[in-house]
């Protein structure tokens, strides 16, 4: 077993910094939940607002909105927004990080996107 010391420090790894597996600034364990609302879409989607509340040191909170989908006769998730402090359209979209240096289904490199030649 490493010491503590001894852990190399963890590379910043584009989409991965977004807190898919442990949560954005290391928010893995919120002590709360509380969904707040639901908004029926155009498309027919949901969406379902949840804020989030981590007590212990430093104690935060933060919001994200849910969207919902019906697929084969079940709500199933679609995208997930997190939301920033205005709830603007400049909040951002899961499905936006995750495709960040793609190029349709190939990677072509973090905060690049080809473009078609043809």
């Amino acid at each position: 077993m490493l010491s503590k010391d001894q852990v190399p420090e963890k590379t910043p790894f584009g989409w991965a910094e977004s807190g898919l597996f442990s949560g954005a600034s290391e928010r893995t364990e919120p002590d709360v939940f509380l969904i707040e609302r639901t908004e029926a879409e155009k498309d027919g989607s949901i969406r379902v607002y949840v804020k989030f509340t981590l007590s212990s040191p430093p104690s935060e909170t933060w919001e994200v909105a849910t969207v919902l989908v019906r697929e084969n006769g079940h709500s199933v998730v679609d995208d997930v927004i997190y939301m920033t402090a205005n709830s603007d359209p400049a909040d951002v979209w899961l499905s936006k990080i995750l495709s960040d240096g793609c190029d349709g289904p190939r990677w072509v490199g973090s905060g690049h996107r080809r473009t078609n030649t043809k």
